[in-house]
């Protein structure tokens, strides 16, 4: 939820711009970080456009499917 805007309905934003409060800046600032909030944002912009959603849309209906693209591993 931090990568995509609560007021602009098709906003994503990756790195140094995303959303995150004072106490949880430290780590996800360095730029490994930034670069994979920049690799989760474009597969999450593609499933916008493959599921004709909105980044909210996505979070939340298709957060498997997401996951599944990037790699992700419990």
């Amino acid at each position: 939820r931090c990568l995509y805007s609560r007021n602009i309905e098709n906003l994503m934003m990756a790195g140094r711009c995303f959303s995150c409060s004072h106490v949880g800046l430290g780590g996800p600032r360095v730029m490994l970080t930034c670069g994979q909030m920049g690799v989760a944002t474009g597969y999450a912009a593609a499933l916008c456009r493959k599921h004709a959603a909105t980044p909210r849309q996505v979070g939340q209906a298709h957060i498997a499917e997401l996951r599944h693209l990037i790699g992700y591993r419990e």
